[in-house]
């Protein structure tokens, strides 16, 4: 083979191999992405769990009301915080 066909293929098996390790860069940020979605997914289902039995437990029209202006109050300081974080340091 001359010098040519050698340089080609070598410069060809080093986009084939930059291009694996870029796929592989890409596959664990996005497991890293999903196990995040999924612990977000059981917190709120844990929350959602504990404000059901909160709510069931209220004895009267104010009782109730009150324990939806505080799971609302929390929930509103958790968005407002996450939403004026920066965009790499969100979990």
């Amino acid at each position: 083979m001359s010098t040519q066909q050698d340089d080609f293929l070598d410069l060809y098996r080093a986009g084939l191999a930059e291009m694996l390790t870029m796929t592989r860069a890409s596959l664990d940020e996005f497991e890293q992405l999903r196990s995040r979605q999924l612990e977000a997914i059981r917190d709120a289902v844990a929350e959602n769990a504990e404000l059901t039995g909160t709510l069931a437990g209220a004895q009267d029209m104010e009782s109730l009301l009150a324990i939806q202006a505080r799971f609302a109050s929390v929930f509103f300081l958790r968005i407002s915080a996450s939403t004026s974080m920066p965009r790499g340091d969100r979990t």
